[in-house]
C-alpha cells in the first residue's frame, strides 16, 4: 500500500486535498498532513511513500533541500511539488459564486488520479516483472525489485486448470479457454485489495498459472488455509483446479526453489476430473498405484486375442467405471492407457504409419480435453476406431505393394527357371530375407517360388518330349535346369504318373528315350 503526505501551512487546503485524494485513489493505507519540515520527516517510513510539498509559502530553494534530504534518507520516496495554490483557491472561489459544481477542483482531482495511477501502475508492473523472473529463473535479464521493504511475508500458489500437459499445446484446450474467460488477476486483486498485492504468472504448460501474494508490512497474520480457500473458492468455477502451495515465507530468495517443489507436488498428485489442495508437506506423502485387476487383464487378452473391437470397448468401458471410483492420479491414469493402447496397436499392426509420436500427442490431447471418465472413455474409443481403419489401410496398401513384388518376382522365374534359381538366388536378387519372399509368392500364386520353378521345367519338360524326340532325358535335364536327369524322371513321374518315355508313347511319338 501507499502512505501519502500532504506537506503544506494551509489547513484549509489541506483538508481539501486530503478529499480529493481520498476520492481519486482508494489505494492508500493513510494520509496524514504535515504543516512543518521536521514533522513531515518523522512521518516518512520505510514503506513506499508519496509527498505533495505545497510550495506557495515557502521558497523553492527550502523545498529542494527538502527533497534532497527525503531522497537521501529514503530514496524510495516519491516527492511531488504542487504550485500556484493561490490561482487554485482564487479559481474555486470564482466557480462558486457563479455554479455549484467546483471545475477547478475536478481538474486537479483528475489531474491526481492520473498521477497516482502511473505511479501506483509502475510499482504494480516492477512487482510484476520481477516476479516473474522469479519464477521462471531468469534473474539474468537484469530484473530488479527494490520495494521488497513493502512487505511483511509472502506466500506462493501454482494453480492447475484440468490436468497438466507434459508438452506445449499449440491447440486451444479447456484450461487455456478457463484462464481467459475472466480476469482473474482483478478479480484477486479486489478479494485482497489492501491487505497484500497479487500478480499472476503464466506456468510451464498452458494449464498452470502462479499467483505470488505478498502480504503488507502493517497486516496481521492469517493463516495460510484461509488465502488457499479465498483462491479455491475463487477459481473453483466451471473447471476443476488442483492448487500446491507453499507456507508463508519472508525473503524473495526462496521463490526459485519453491516453485521447483510445488511443481513436483502437483505432478503427483494430480488428478482427472477432481479439485484438490496440496502443501509442501505432501511432497514426501508417497502414492501407491491402485493393484493390477487380473479380472480385467484376462478379459482384455481375451478381447485382443479375438480381434473383437466391440468387445475391446466393452471390456474397458468396465475400467473406465472402476477409475470413476477410484479417481487415480494423473500419472498412473496416462501410464495405463499408454500400455493399453500400445498393446492395441500392436495387434492390429498399425505402428508403420500410426508413429508412436503422434499416438501419445493423441492420447495426451484427448486427457487434457476431457473433463470427466466419459469424455476419456469416448477419445480412447475414437482411437481404437482409428487403429482399425488404420490397421485395414496399411494391410490393403501391403497387399497391393506385395503383389507387385510377387508379379516382378514370378517374371524373373518365367525368364530365367533354365539357370539355377533358389531361394537363396532369388534372396540376393530382391533383397528380401528368404522366408519373407516365400510368403509374399506363396500368398500371391498359392504356391513357393521353388515349386513354381519346377512346375515351369516340367512343362518345358514336356514340351521338349513332344517337339524334339531325338533329345534324351540327360539333354532335357540339363536345357530346362536340373542338374540331375535321374531327379528329373522321379519329379516327372511323381506329377504326371507316367516316367518320360511312357509319357512320349502315351502321346503316339517315336523313338521312345532312354530313362536312364
Amino acid at each position: 500500500m501507499i502512505h501519502v503526505i500532504i506537506a503544506t501551512e494551509d489547513a484549509t487546503f489541506a483538508d481539501r486535498l486530503k478529499s480529493i485524494i481520498v476520492s481519486a485513489q482508494n489505494q492508500f493505507s493513510r494520509l496524514a498532513i504535515s504543516d512543518s519540515d521536521q514533522k513531515m520527516l518523522q512521518l516518512v517510513k520505510d514503506l513506499f511513500t508519496i509527498i505533495l510539498i505545497d510550495e506557495t509559502d515557502l521558497p523553492l530553494q527550502n523545498n529542494m533541500d527538502l527533497i534532497q534530504t527525503i531522497q537521501k534518507q529514503h530514496p524510495k520516496t516519491q516527492t511531488v511539488l504542487l504550485r500556484n495554490r493561490k490561482n487554485f483557491n482564487d479559481e474555486i472561489m470564482k466557480t462558486e459564486q457563479s455554479s455549484k459544481h467546483s471545475a477547478p477542483e475536478i481538474v486537479l482531482k483528475n489531474v491526481l488520479h492520473e498521477m497516482f495511477q502511473e505511479i501506483v501502475q509502475k510499482q504494480e508492473n516492477c512487482y510484476e516483472t520481477f516476479v516473474r523472473s522469479l519464477i521462471h529463473g531468469d534473474l539474468g535479464t537484469g530484473v530488479s525489485f527494490t520495494n521488497s521493504h513493502r512487505y511483511r511475508h509472502h506466500l506462493l500458489v501454482l494453480c492447475c486448470a484440468g490436468l497438466v500437459s507434459s508438452f506445449d499445446q499449440s491447440k486451444e484446450i479447456p484450461a487455456q479457454v478457463f484462464w481467459k474467460q475472466s480476469d482473474w488477476q482483478e478479480r484477486l486483486s479486489v478479494q485482497l485489495k489492501g491487505i497484500a498485492e497479487c500478480t499472476i504468472v503464466d506456468g510451464a504448460t498452458p494449464s498452470e498459472k502462479w499467483l505470488m501474494i505478498s502480504f503488507y508490512q502493517q497486516q496481521k497474520d492469517h493463516s495460510v488455509q484461509h488465502w488457499i480457500e479465498l483462491v479455491g473458492n475463487l477459481l473453483n468455477q466451471g473447471m476443476n483446479v488442483t492448487i500446491s502451495h507453499s507456507n508463508l515465507f519472508h525473503s524473495f530468495d526462496e521463490v526459485r526453489e519453491l516453485t521447483k517443489m510445488l511443481r513436483m507436488v502437483l505432478i503427483k498428485h494430480i488428478r482427472l476430473a477432481v479439485s484438490g489442495c496440496f502443501s509442501l508437506a505432501d511432497l514426501e506423502r508417497t502414492v501407491a498405484d491402485p493393484a493390477p485387476d487380473p479380472i480385467f487383464e484376462k478379459e482384455f487378452a481375451f478381447a485382443l486375442e479375438q480381434r473383437d473391437l466391440k468387445l475391446v470397448k466393452n471390456v474397458l468401458y468396465g475400467l473406465f467405471v472402476q477409475w470413476q471410483e477410484t479417481k487415480p492420479q494423473q500419472n498412473y491414469l496416462a501410464r495405463q492407457l499408454m500400455g493399453i493402447l500400445i498393446k492395441i496397436q500392436q495387434v492390429f499392426h498399425c505402428s508403420s504409419s500410426y508413429t508412436l509420436d503422434l499416438f501419445y500427442a493423441d492420447l495426451s490431447d484427448a486427457m487434457l480435453r476431457a473433463l470427466d471418465y466419459d469424455d476419456l472413455y469416448r477419445s480412447t474409443c475414437r482411437m481404437i476406431d482409428l487403429f482399425a481403419a488404420v490397421a485395414k489401410d496399411i494391410v490393403e496398401g501391403q497387399h497391393h505393394d506385395n503383389d507387385l513384388l510377387a508379379q516382378e518376382i514370378e517374371a524373373y522365374i518365367d525368364e530365367h527357371f533354365p539357370e539355377p534359381i533358389n531361394h537363396q538366388t532369388l534372396s540376393q536378387r530382391f533383397g528380401l530375407v528368404p522366408s519373407y519372399l516365400s510368403k509374399i509368392f506363396s500368398r500371391y500364386k498359392g504356391i513357393s517360388p521353388a515349386k513354381y520353378t519346377v512346375k515351369l521345367r516340367l512343362e518345358a519338360t514336356k514340351e521338349l518330349l513332344l517337339e524334339n524326340p531325338e533329345l534324351t532325358i540327360k539333354d532335357i535335364a540339363y536345357v530346362v535346369g536340373f542338374e540331375d536327369p535321374s531327379y528329373l524322371s522321379r519329379i516327372f513321374k511323381r506329377e504326371t504318373g507316367l516316367s518320360p518315355s511312357e509319357f512320349r508313347k502315351q502321346q503316339k511319338v517315336l523313338p521312345t528315350v532312354d530313362d536312364s
